[in-house]
C-alpha cells in the first residue's frame, strides 16, 4: 500500500520573492488607482495585497498611482531583496 506523500508547507510570498531576487510592494489608495513603477505601467491596480504583492527588483523607485480621472500621487521607496515594502493608503491626488 503506498503512503502518502507527506505535506509540504505553504511558501509564503517573502519566501519566493528572497527566491526570485526581489522585493514586494503592498500598498492601497482612496480612490482605487493604477500603480506604475519607475514610469512602467504594471497593469495593477490599488489595492495590492500581501497574498499577491508586486514583485519589484530591490533598490530605490518612484512608485506612480493614477486615479481614473488621471490625478497622480508618487511615493519613493527602497525595496530590500527579499522584503515587502508596505506603503500605507495613498490619499493625495493632484
Amino acid at each position: 500500500m503506498d503512503e502518502p506523500a507527506p505535506e509540504r508547507p505553504a511558501e509564503k510570498p517573502k519566501d519566493r520573492l528572497g527566491a526570485k531576487g526581489l522585493g514586494g510592494l503592498i500598498t492601497s489608495s482612496e480612490p482605487v488607482a493604477r500603480v506604475a513603477i519607475d514610469g512602467k505601467d504594471t497593469g495593477r491596480w490599488t489595492p495590492i495585497s500581501t497574498s499577491r504583492p508586486l514583485e519589484i527588483p530591490p533598490g530605490e523607485h518612484l512608485v506612480t498611482y493614477t486615479d481614473s480621472d488621471g490625478r497622480k500621487a508618487n511615493r519613493n521607496i527602497q525595496v530590500p531583496v527579499g522584503e515587502m515594502v508596505r506603503v500605507p493608503e495613498v490619499k493625495d491626488f493632484r
